[in-house]
């Protein structure tokens, strides 16, 4: 029988641990920027009526990160105030075209996102 050791292992698993943990702050800060992205196009997109009330254009939030690991995410889109208004606008009503907003941010910035991901993960490295 032959007996193989590993001298360093220790040493390894604590970079490897510090690549991790870096790779997980470049994942965070460009989440964060992604949706900074999306909430401004959100906000360009949106009609804003002439009644005087709070208007989606202005509540419309990001979440904290959510998930872990390859299964991070977050939202974006109208806070609590407006969310119940925003659905008839994306979606139209039987007395109203639809107006979509949200789908569109996503689609119109898609391409930048994944632009400000690669630069990002490009910088960390």
């Amino acid at each position: 029988m032959t007996r193989f050791e590993i001298e360093g292992m220790e040493e390894l698993i604590n970079r490897l641990t510090q690549v991790e943990n870096a790779l997980d702050e470049v994942v965070d800060k460009a989440l964060n920027e992604v949706g900074d992205n999306v909430k401004e196009e959100m906000k360009s997109l949106v009609k804003v009526s002439d009644i005087n009330h709070k208007h989606i254009k202005d509540d419309i939030t990001i979440t904290d990160i959510k998930g872990t690991g390859k299964d991070k995410y977050l939202d974006v889109g109208p806070g609590k105030d407006t969310s119940w208004r925003a659905k008839f606008l994306e979606f139209g009503t039987v007395k109203m075209s639809a107006e979509p907003f949200i789908q569109t941010a996503h689609v119109n910035t898609k391409r930048e996102n994944m632009e400000i991901i690669k630069r990002k993960i490009t910088e960390a490295l």
